[in-house]
């Protein structure tokens, strides 16, 4: 059997459907993560209205949450019974920020809440340590990607956060959240 070479592209790029409706482990959840260039985790993507999560199927609970000044939608998805995620909500009604401490959800590497800033070196040599104190002390790293870590800012050293200060980041200290935004 011959197949038409544009109906072969059809199928390639928009065939099958990549979102399972239940994950239930933690290898299963590292390999969607892996095979959706971090922009989802599980079935929960960037972009996503409130309907579509609901329509999942899966567990969830509606909150809300003042950030700058703006109130923000926020949907808090159970994919496991250790794995939980903050879906939070731009003022458009899109998904915009997936986070999680969980740690049964980890990157292509393994990397996660519990990971350490030496792990994450090694997974991801050309990214950044990004830490300050506008609008609250925050520590982050970024991975060139839409896939961020944070940690702690009590974990790090004060001089991290004085104008002028030296920072020496503690390779040993551990992420306490991955995002996906």
């Amino acid at each position: 059997m011959t197949y038409s070479p544009l109906i072969v592209i059809f199928v390639f790029l928009f065939g099958g459907n990549a979102q399972p409706n239940t994950l239930n482990d933690k290898e299963n959840i590292s390999e969607i993560i892996y095979k959706q260039n971090t922009k989802n985790i599980g079935p929960v993507y960037i972009g996503m209205t409130g309907a579509q999560i609901e329509e999942l199927g899966l567990p969830y609970t509606i909150t809300t949450e003042n950030m700058e000044g703006d109130e923000y939608t926020i949907y808090l998805v159970n994919l496991s019974d250790s794995a939980i995620l903050k879906c939070i909500f731009d003022l458009d009604g899109h998904l915009s920020i997936i986070s999680t401490s969980s740690q049964t959800v980890t990157d292509k590497f393994g990397n996660g809440a519990g990971s350490t800033v030496q792990d994450l070196h090694e997974s991801y040599p050309n990214g950044r340590f990004i830490y300050g104190s506008a609008e609250g002390s925050y520590v982050v790293y970024t991975t060139g990607s839409m896939l961020r870590f944070r940690f702690d800012y009590k974990d790090m050293p004060e001089s991290c956060f004085e104008t002028g200060g030296k920072c020496n980041v503690p390779i040993d200290i551990r992420v306490k959240k991955f995002e996906i935004r």
